[in-house]
């Protein structure tokens, strides 16, 4: 599924990705880690007992934003609703190709975005993540 987000200055058109869990509304950036290898992301889901890891390959770069810096982003149900993409354009990648001496996109570079409660984390790659998930205990009531 492809959808186009309406910007000021920009269309951001982004991708949906199937990372073969179901989360509920309320995924959360757990923990960036990075090594120079690899980029793992860890996402709590809020109701299915899983935790995701999304793992990149070959990260030319990343950021991780307060959900509250991408507010051009939430007046758009497509977004709001998923958590995981693709971005094909008018994203951070566009954004910084504008600067000279940015090789990223002309070397075929790609851009990912995770979007969590309070925390976005913001992926250039040329490689598509890898994911990893764990079962967790939920805490039983009674």
């Amino acid at each position: 599924m492809t959808s186009f987000l309406k910007k000021e200055s920009a269309t951001v058109k982004a991708k949906l990705l199937d990372a073969g869990i179901v989360f509920g509304k309320n995924p959360l950036v757990r923990e960036v880690y990075y090594d120079l290898e690899k980029l793992v992301i860890t996402i709590d889901s809020d109701n299915s007992g899983q935790i995701l890891q999304v793992v990149f390959d070959n990260v030319r770069g990343f950021r991780c934003l307060d959900e509250g810096d991408l507010l051009d982003f939430w007046d758009n149900e497509f977004m709001t609703d998923n958590w995981l993409f693709e971005i094909l354009s008018g994203g951070w990648l566009d954004q910084e190709d504008k600067r000279e001496g940015f090789l990223s996109k002309t070397l075929e570079f790609r851009e990912f975005l995770i979007c969590g409660v309070h925390d976005c984390v913001s992926v250039i790659t040329n490689t598509p993540p890898i994911f990893e998930i764990e079962n967790i205990a939920l805490n039983s009531k009674g």
